[in-house]
């Protein structure tokens, strides 16, 4: 069977869009048991090297150094624009985001979507291919910004989630690590709520042991506002740890949610069920002339190939749709400024950009 391509395109005047090339560097992969940074041999960007104890460091901090010897990052194409002139951002990178996130957190007047690019070693036999001024990339970033406003804040939705808990206080963090819930243990009371809901699976809370994802909401007027992706937790000692470069505030209103993909009557991912020619699927969201980036899996994108009708071919009028595996990043301007940028990795979720 032959693999589904997805081509999305968008064309900007020139006038009110700047695109950028971005090398500055981010958290590194971790080798196991140990947080020393390291990065293969022959890849383009430098690296920041992590401390191996990670505990009380300031992170922020850490992804603001300048490299040895190197002076303060810096993105030569934005040197010339004024900070409040930059309305809205939207970028692809690699896995290692956090150095450009915290660089852009400057232009605190701009609303940002980043997109963590799909991986592409068994597609072009790199980790990740990014194209700018006629050269192809391994890592880094590229990007646009705009000094034009979209027509609201950045939507964002999520995927359709067990809540497990009610609503709690973040009361104690450290870099993206949640010491304590309504200043209890946030691993048992995950697990506890697990078993009153008759879960049979909860060993402990680890994504990457057990078949069930976890997650971490953010809740704002009553609303899901953000969404962390729980990526392990230990009954014993309380913690857990969430895939993002910090934990929510503490005072923060969160909900502890859940999904078991096995066991779920409808996948995750409904998001792209609104784009089938064939849907009967009331989405959360409607289709605007604008950008989307959504977090799917391939086998959504195959499906979505499959309904497209006879040709295969679906053609989406007036939106550039972005899917990626990998998820997305988030920073968006509200009344009391601009959020600290945070990832979002469940599947079926998405953000947009609108300008119409």
């Amino acid at each position: 069977m032959t693999v589904p391509t997805v081509c999305s395109v968008a064309a900007f005047d020139a006038r009110n869009a700047t695109p950028f090339r971005s090398t500055i560097p981010g958290k590194e992969p971790t080798q196991v048991g140990r947080w020393h940074a390291f990065r293969n041999k022959g890849v383009e960007s430098p690296h920041i090297e992590l401390p191996n104890d990670s505990r009380g460091v300031d992170w922020e901090t850490v992804w603001a150094q300048p490299q040895t010897g190197d002076t303060t990052p810096s993105i030569s194409e934005l040197s010339t624009l004024h900070p409040q002139d930059i309305k809205n951002i939207l970028y692809l990178s690699d896995n290692a985001h956090e150095g450009l996130s915290h660089h852009l957190e400057k232009y605190n007047q701009a609303s940002k979507i980043g997109v963590i690019a799909s991986s592409t070693p068994f597609v072009t036999g790199r980790p990740y291919t990014l194209f700018y001024d006629g050269s192809v990339h391994s890592s880094g970033a590229v990007g646009i910004c705009f000094d034009i406003f979209a027509r609201d804040t950045p939507e964002v939705w999520f995927p359709d989630l067990q809540e497990i808990t009610g609503l709690l206080t973040v009361t104690n963090t450290e870099g993206n690590l949640v010491h304590t819930l309504d200043d209890q243990n946030p691993s048992r009371l995950i697990l506890s709520a697990l078993q009153i809901n008759g879960s049979t699976n909860a060993g402990d809370v680890d994504v990457g042991i057990k078949d069930d994802a976890f997650f971490l909401g953010v809740f704002r007027h009553g609303k899901r506002y953000q969404l962390y992706n729980i990526t392990g937790g230990d009954p014993s000692r309380g913690t857990i740890s969430l895939q993002s470069d910090a934990a929510p505030d503490v005072g923060s209103k969160v909900k502890a949610s859940h999904v078991y993909p096995a066991n779920c009557p409808q996948r995750l991912t409904p998001s792209l069920q609104i784009y089938r020619k064939d849907a009967d699927y009331s989405p959360k969201h409607s289709i605007r002339q604008g950008i989307e980036v959504l977090t799917v899996t391939p086998e959504d994108v195959l499906d979505l190939a499959l309904s497209s009708g006879d040709d295969g071919v679906l053609t989406l009028e007036g939106t550039c749709l972005i899917p990626s595996e990998n998820g997305f990043i988030v920073s968006r301007v509200n009344g009391q400024g601009c959020e600290r940028a945070w990832t979002s990795t469940a599947a079926g979720g998405g953000a947009c950009f609108s300008f119409a």
